[in-house]
C-alpha cells in the first residue's frame, strides 16, 4: 500500500513456494523485523499497523493476517505451523510441518513486548496482550489477556480490582 514505512534491516523473503505479503496504506515495519512465506502461506498487514523492532511474522502452511491499526511491540513473533518431532530416528527438521490454522489478528489490537502467537489462533477485535504472553487459543474482542498460556483477565473498560 501507499505510504508505508520499511526501515533499515528489515527482511521480507518468499520461498519459491511462498504466497504473497500484502501490506495496507500506512504499514510501518521496523528495524530488524523478518517477514518470511512459504509452502503456500501468506501474510497480509492491514492499514495503518506498526509492526515494532525485531518481530518475526511467518506465513507457512498457514497465513498469517493481522488487521488494520493494530499496534505490535518489539519482539513479537508470529507462527502458523509447527515443526513434527515425535520421529526419534528422523531429525526434526526433515519430519516435516503442521498447522492448526492461519493467525487472525483483529483491527484496533495491542500486542505487548515479546507476545508470542501461534498456529490456529485468532485474537479479537480490540483485544489487548500483555507482554511475555504465550498465545494458543482464541482470544475474544475487547479483552486483556495476560500469561503463558495466555488468558483473558478482564474486558477492555471494565475497572481492575484493587490490588491489596
Amino acid at each position: 500500500g501507499p505510504h508505508c514505512f520499511i526501515d533499515d534491516y528489515v527482511t521480507i523473503y518468499a520461498h519459491p513456494d511462498g504466497g504473497e505479503v500484502r501490506l495496507g496504506e500506512g504499514v510501518h515495519l521496523y528495524r530488524g523485523t523478518i517477514i518470511e512465506v512459504g509452502h503456500g502461506g501468506s501474510v497480509t498487514i492491514g492499514a495503518h499497523t506498526h509492526v515494532q523492532s525485531n518481530c518475526n511474522i511467518k506465513g507457512f502452511l498457514g497465513s498469517t493476517h493481522i488487521g488494520s491499526h493494530v499496534q505490535i511491540a518489539p519482539h513479537c513473533g508470529f507462527s502458523p505451523y509447527e515443526h513434527s518431532f515425535d520421529d526419534l530416528g528422523t531429525d526434526i527438521r526433515q519430519q516435516g510441518l503442521s498447522t492448526q490454522g492461519d493467525i487472525v489478528i483483529g483491527d484496533n489490537v495491542w500486542l505487548g513486548l515479546a507476545v508470542q502467537v501461534l498456529d490456529g489462533v485468532t485474537i479479537g477485535e480490540g483485544t489487548v496482550v500483555g507482554a511475555g504472553a504465550v498465545v494458543t487459543k482464541p482470544l475474544p474482542a475487547d479483552c486483556v489477556a495476560v500469561g503463558v498460556p495466555a488468558r483473558a483477565v478482564r474486558r477492555r473498560g471494565e475497572r481492575a480490582a484493587p490490588v491489596a
